[in-house]
């Protein structure tokens, strides 16, 4: 292998490394949206509701498997994996209801039917 090659892939592994030591703890956040009142008989505004509702259920999901994956010991002495993402779901229906001006059982009956 040509030493440029090497010095090369030397480079990108510590990168690489930097990278994954670097990297933000999770969060259980839905993305910055501006706040935005959502007429619940325009299909256009439940559809909207519908992807903030998956968005939050894949954030629920990765928040509460990085937390296993970082402390496996204290989450069996706090919460187990499946009770961390359903508060984190709430958490974020919560806050989608708050950006758009509804209530929770709003956001989820809304998009019921959109998915």
């Amino acid at each position: 292998m040509p030493l440029a090659a090497r010095i090369g892939a030397l480079g990108m592994t510590v990168m690489i490394i930097g990278m994954w030591a670097t990297r933000p703890a999770p969060e259980c956040v839905m993305p910055a949206e501006p706040r935005r009142h959502i007429n619940l008989a325009r299909i256009v505004d439940r559809e909207h509701l519908a992807a903030d509702l998956l968005e939050s259920e894949r954030i629920a999901r990765r928040y509460s498997a990085a937390l296993a994956a970082a402390a496996t010991e204290k989450l069996s002495l706090l919460a187990r994996p499946g009770d961390l993402a359903d508060q984190c779901q709430a958490a974020l229906v919560a806050q989608i209801a708050t950006a758009h001006n509804v209530t929770a059982d709003q956001v989820r009956s809304a998009t019921a039917g959109n998915r």
